[in-house]
């Protein structure tokens, strides 16, 4: 049930959303915009179709975690401190499939082309380990990401509810807070790591030798490069972004919960 609640959601808020990836993206590895949809658009089916998936799996983990973890202590609901963590698990355990999945959208929006076609170039140039370029910092980002929406969220939405009358009486309004406050974090937090995958995953080694060779010596390049500030590249996009998918993924969810 919650691979498919997961997954569906995963696949709407992305179709929603993908402009503002795409800007973040842009921004990070230094290309210039175009507001053109088709190249706006430009890999939204890898990252749909990866997405889904990955929002299952993510889904899923948790409702895992939190059932051994329920069995473990033999407590029914883990306490919001422990939810924080079990939440953030999920997140390790989604970056084997995040991580190639982004490399080849990322590859498709600097240099167009199929994502078949993009995937078999990455392969020739770099093997399979070429396909897994950028994924600790990806396992740090979405460690964050999960943590602020599977954990921070439903938190946040709990307290706003136990505490304000409106919120109390008005549910979207309260998940629509909560996502602004857990998205923001999610955003700020994991920025930096968001990234250092962005540039590593932008080099792949296909046009010219690989720059970015391992995450700490892409950190140091990109510090030497514009300072401690050339990490938050994109931040208004990704923030906007991650707010947008909080609330869309947790609104969805709910909505899709009832059919499944």
């Amino acid at each position: 049930r919650m691979l498919t609640v997961g997954g569906l959601a995963g696949i709407f808020e992305t179709l929603l959303t993908q402009p503002l990836v795409y800007i973040k993206n842009t921004l990070q590895y230094k290309q210039p915009i175009s507001w053109n949809p088709m190249i706006m658009y430009r890999g939204v089916a890898i990252n749909a179709g990866s997405i889904g998936p990955i929002s299952a799996v993510q889904w899923a983990a948790n409702g895992l975690f939190v059932q051994i973890y329920s069995k473990w202590s033999l407590q029914p609901v883990p306490s919001d401190s422990v939810a924080v963590g079990l939440a953030a698990a999920s997140g390790v355990a989604s970056a084997i499939l995040v991580s190639p999945c982004e490399l080849v959208m990322i590859s498709q929006q600097r240099m167009g082309g199929t994502m078949w076609a993009q995937t078999k170039n990455i392969f020739r140039a770099c093997g399979t380990a070429g396909l897994m370029r950028g994924i600790t910092p990806t396992a740090f980002r979405e460690t964050g990401w999960t943590t602020s929406f599977l954990g921070f969220a439903p938190v946040f939405k709990k307290y706003l509810q136990q505490d304000s009358r409106f919120f109390s009486a008005n549910e979207v309004a309260a998940s629509a807070a909560a996502s602004l406050l857990a998205g923001q974090i999610a955003a700020t937090l994991t920025q930096p790591a968001d990234v250092i995958k962005t540039r590593m995953q932008a080099d792949r080694g296909v046009e010219g030798p690989v720059q970015y060779k391992s995450t700490w010596r892409t950190a140091r390049m990109l510090y030497r490069e514009g300072g401690a500030g050339i990490f938050f590249k994109g931040l208004l996009a990704r923030s906007l972004r991650c707010m947008a998918a909080v609330f869309i993924l947790g609104e969805a969810g709910t909505t899709l919960s009832a059919f499944f």
